[in-house]
C-alpha cells in the first residue's frame, strides 16, 4: 500500500521545466506567449530575456510549471504556432 501512495504522489506532481523561445521582438509577442501558457494553466516562475540581431529577435527562457495532465510536447506545439515565434525547445 505504501508504494501506491508514493505512485499517486508522483503522478499528481506538477513539474518545472525551461522553455527556450526565439521570436520576433515585436509589440505584444511576450503577451501572446503568456496568454497561450495561461490558457493551458501553465504558471511562469521565471523569465530571462536577451535581444538579438540588432533588436529584431528576442530570445526568451521561461521556467514554467506544468499542470499535472499537460505534456511538455503539448506546450511546445502550442507556442510554435504563435505568430512571430521562430523556434521553441525544452531545456
Amino acid at each position: 500500500m505504501v508504494f501506491g501512495k508514493v505512485e499517486r504522489l508522483i503522478k499528481n506532481r506538477s513539474h518545472d521545466l525551461w522553455l527556450e523561445i526565439l521570436c520576433e521582438n515585436s509589440s505584444g509577442e511576450l503577451g501572446r506567449i503568456g496568454t497561450a501558457l495561461g490558457d493551458k494553466e501553465v504558471k511562469i516562475r521565471n523569465i530571462e530575456t536577451n535581444i538579438l540581431k540588432g533588436n529584431d529577435l528576442l530570445e526568451l527562457r521561461l521556467l514554467i510549471i506544468l499542470p499535472q495532465n499537460t505534456s511538455p510536447e503539448e506546450i511546445v506545439d502550442i507556442i510554435t504556432y504563435i505568430e512571430g515565434v521562430k523556434s521553441v525547445k525544452i531545456e
